[in-house]
């Protein structure tokens, strides 16, 4: 059932008719109001589409692990972990991004949610972990938001940081 869901959404997504035009982000870090509004709306695009399907791949890497550490990278206004919360076995989630508005968003969407699990929001660069331990984490996305970095020094740097964080037999998803 896990390849049927999994070919189901990748077709979904293949023949959907909505096209999103692509534009550059002009900084690394959205602050623009109406920005992070229109990220704040992801869910009710084709986007949905991909995360469905990358929540269905996650779960099948996770074999039905339970009590999830979760840490999600350059969350954005949460909409990716909201999502994350609701369809796996989470005991904790904690998104970091460098936007206090994007941030604001996810507190809000998160506030008026009733979840089973503990969340925390910070204002980080992800490319320091250096508050954080070794091995905390069973699971860290990275979703949507590479074309932010600026060159392939950084990305290493922000998948060094995150491996360091990720328990041994945890999964990095980007």
């Amino acid at each position: 059932t896990d390849f049927l869901m999994f070919l189901v959404l990748s077709l979904l997504d293949f023949f959907s008719t909505q096209k999103l035009d692509r534009i550059k982000e002009p900084d690394v870090i959205t602050t623009d109001l109406s920005a992070v509004d229109d990220y704040d709306q992801a869910h009710k695009s084709s986007l949905v589409l991909l995360y469905a399907l990358n929540l269905q791949i996650i779960q099948i890497l996770l074999k039905n692990t339970k009590n999830l550490s979760v840490l999600d990278l350059a969350c954005g206004p949460g909409v990716f972990t909201q999502l994350i919360s609701k369809s796996l076995s989470v005991s904790e989630i904690m998104g970091v991004d460098l936007s206090e508005p994007m941030l604001k968003k996810e507190q809000k969407r998160f506030s008026n949610e009733t979840l089973p699990c503990s969340f925390k929001f910070q204002l980080q660069d992800i490319s320091d972990f250096s508050f954080l331990e070794n091995e905390k984490f069973d699971l860290i996305t990275f979703m949507n938001a590479s074309h932010h970095i600026s060159d392939l020094v950084s990305v290493k740097k922000i998948i060094e940081e995150a491996s360091r964080v990720c328990k041994k037999d945890g999964i990095i998803f980007i």
